[in-house]
Parts: C-alpha cells; structure tokens; sequence
C-alpha cells in the first residue's frame, strides 16, 4: 500500500482527535486506513496516508506543533512495522461447506457462519476477496490496522489475582 504511514500519540483530551484530523483536512490528505487504541490517557492513531501532496517530515512536524500530539513515528518506505488487522466476515447460510481450509469458522449462527481473518491490511484484503470469488461472503466488519507496541513496554494491564 502507497503512501506514509504514520503512528500518532495524543493526550487523551476534549478534541484533542478533533484537532489531529482537522490538520490532516486543512493539507487535504485522503486518510486510507484509520485506526484507535485508547490506554493510560492516550490514544494511539495508526494512520495510512496517501501523502502525494505533503512530505511526511513536514507534516510530522506539524502534528508535534499540536499541543496535544506526544509522539509521531513515521514509518519509512521499505519498513513495515508489525500491524495487523482482524475482519470477521458473515457468510451465506450453509456458505461453510464452500470454503477453502485456511479460513476457520468462529462461529455458526442461524444468520450464516462467521469467520475471524487476521493479518495485515493486504492479507485481510485477499483473503475477503477469496470469500467473494467464492459467493459465499454476504458481510464483513474490520477492526483497522493497529500496530503492536514497540519495545518491552505494553499498555496491557497485569491481571489481579
């Protein structure tokens, strides 16, 4: 996929996403995936752009001029940082029975079966166009890309025993 793609840290404040975005539209940037994590008083926003307008050193100084903007990494060309999406996807009644072996069946409602697809946004891409191909995908859901934290540091809170 074309363009940057860019980890933004904000405080989690009143419009603080509102002002993150109203940047991206002032320098007319088509936003092409959009993700948001929340934890510890921050949001996280993976941001694919398509950056043909504005070079991504510049914007990323940009959003760090924002008041609530903590941190902006922005991924190089030729790196690609460990993200991933997970799209779930109703199938057909009796859509199972067509499916290749790679998908597995989550769950097997009155409605149709559903299936769990994990991977990065072009995996997930293929793999809803395989169930397509196959006629047997009536809808999907997708969870947007979310990179994994960078570092021994995680933002999962230790369970009470």
């Amino acid at each position: 996929m074309s363009g940057a793609l860019l980890i933004v840290r904000v405080a989690d404040r009143p419009a603080a996403l509102e002002r993150v975005l109203g940047l991206l539209r002032r320098k007319r940037l088509a936003i092409r995936r959009l993700s948001l994590t929340a934890a510890d008083d921050m949001l996280e926003l993976v941001l694919r752009l398509d950056t043909a307008r504005t070079l991504p050193e510049r914007l990323r100084a940009e959003l760090l001029a924002l008041v609530d903007v903590q941190e902006v990494t922005d991924v190089a060309e030729g790196f690609e940082p460990r993200t991933f999406e997970l799209a779930l996807a109703l199938l057909t009644p009796g859509g199972a029975r067509a499916l290749p072996e790679s998908f597995r069946v989550v769950s097997d409602e009155h409605s149709g079966p559903v299936v769990a697809i994990t991977g990065g946004p072009e995996h997930v891409d293929a793999e809803l166009a395989r169930l397509r191909e196959h006629g047997v995908l009536s809808r999907s859901a997708r969870s947007g890309e979310v990179a994994v934290p960078r570092g021994s540091q995680t933002n999962i809170p230790e369970r009470e025993t």
